[in-house]
């Protein structure tokens, strides 16, 4: 339900943007652009992210909990750990694919 409400606000915005949901990614597509050791398979799912929002000069990552649920300090946590993967990802993609270096 929450997902669907964020994906339903994120397509009428007006601004010049590119909208990827439901992303996922593997140990060995995150390992081509950031190190980190791990007992991870090539194959295992690494980490995830519902909405990454690309615009002019910016990248936006969204990881989507709802709060009533009775588990929210846990998927925060969650979510929090699944962003931070992310945000490194999409770093080093920057860096190694365009020479871009994102601002901290």
């Amino acid at each position: 339900q929450a997902v669907v409400q964020v994906y339903n606000l994120l397509q009428d915005l007006q601004e010049d943007v590119v909208v990827l949901q439901g992303t996922q990614y593997t140990h060995l597509q995150y390992s081509l652009y950031v190190t980190h050791p791990c007992d991870k398979e090539e194959g295992e799912l690494e980490g995830s992210c519902d909405f990454i929002v690309m615009g002019q000069g910016c990248v936006a990552l969204l990881n989507v909990r709802a709060p009533t649920d009775d588990l929210f300090a846990n998927h925060y946590k969650l979510s929090q750990s699944q962003r931070n993967s992310t945000i490194k990802l999409v770093r080093r993609c920057c860096i190694k694919t365009f020479r871009f270096k994102m601002p901290e």
